[in-house]
């Protein structure tokens, strides 16, 4: 009613198609969507009766009610596909920093003299010396019980320079968690400012979060082809794996934290479980926690066969639930 452009209108048909077909298996032709309308206009109503607890009728909506609602979804959309892009920057980040790594044992290998050049001049032993080979902390301290305690949690102490990769990772993650939220008002979707600011954020640092999984999987494989190219070690990689994994994991602590605020707001979480994206992201929650407990330095150090046996299988869980999760919503399948 409130366009006549035929592409916003078959916009408009194909998002009820998708939304139908992956929230309840269910798909509609634009022919049986038109009919179904033409239908619903014979009995359509100007307001809600105050007194009618079940709504089994249709309600004209308003043109101004309308654009708000437009508004609001396109704000809505428009903060999850910034989410998705900042996800991507992660996957650059790592891209770029491994990309360095290529280049540098590429030269190594293609360029020996120059290369024995470069590494024997005073400014890069400078900064070997002091920035990129020393240990993050020094040896006299490891043995120190504090340094220890840590050690159980996190594993062996990096050098210096893969510290600061680590860190700046994490830093990104967080300042990208934190910036360029938009709210829309007046709002339609959420009932206050408060509920909509909670599921921006259960947003963001879900598919933030979702989007590096790629990186977790290739950075732990010991047939990873990034081994070969960078000149790193597994064990490198495998350090890359359990910092990216652990972001990962506190990202989606956060997001399922904020969905659960959201939704017990409204009271609304056992009926939100019949549907398949609910019973998805708790298989999958449950599964990433169940990870978390087995993999700690200490267990995982004394019972390594054990450990690696769940490790799969938990992992396998994740994955399947994650995919259904992701799947119901029509979203980087």
């Amino acid at each position: 009613e409130y366009s006549a452009n035929p592409t916003e209108i078959s916009k408009a048909y194909t998002y009820v198609y998708d939304t139908c077909h992956s929230q309840a298996g269910v798909g509609y032709t634009p022919d049986q969507m038109q009919s179904a309308y033409m239908n619903a206009t014979k009995y359509m109503k100007n307001s809600v009766n105050k007194n009618d607890t079940t709504i089994d009728y249709p309600v004209i909506i308003d043109k101004d009610t309308f654009d708000i609602a437009t508004k609001n979804v396109k704000n809505l959309i428009s903060l999850r596909h910034e989410a998705t892009v900042y996800g991507l920057a992660m996957i650059a980040y790592w891209g770029g920093v491994i990309m360095l790594f290529v280049i540098h044992n590429t030269c190594k290998w293609c360029f020996p003299f120059i290369m024995s050049t470069i590494t024997s001049s005073k400014s890069v032993k400078w900064l070997r010396r002091h920035l990129v080979s020393p240990h993050l902390i020094k040896t006299k301290y490891t043995r120190s019980r504090f340094v220890k305690k840590l050690s159980t949690f996190f594993g062996s102490v990096p050098i210096r320079l893969h510290f600061l990769i680590i860190f700046f990772y994490v830093v990104l993650n967080v300042v990208l968690c934190c910036v360029n939220f938009k709210y829309s008002e007046p709002n339609l979707i959420f009932s206050t400012h408060h509920l909509q600011k909670v599921v921006n954020i259960g947003d963001r640092t879900g598919i933030v979060a979702t989007v590096q999984l790629p990186m977790i999987f290739l950075f732990g494989s010991r047939n990873n082809p990034l081994i070969l190219l960078s000149g790193l070690n597994y064990r490198i990689f495998n350090l890359y794996h359990k910092w990216i994994a652990r972001v990962f994991t506190i990202l989606i602590i956060f997001h399922a934290f904020f969905y659960i605020a959201f939704v017990n707001s409204g009271h609304t979480y056992v009926a939100r479980y019949g549907l398949t994206k609910w019973r998805g992201a708790n298989v999958g929650f449950g599964a990433l926690i169940i990870l978390v407990c087995l993999g700690f330095h200490k267990f995982r150090k004394r019972f390594y066969e054990f450990f690696k046996i769940t490790h799969k299988a938990f992992v396998l869980m994740f994955v399947v639930g994650a995919w259904y999760h992701c799947w119901t919503l029509g979203w980087i399948e």
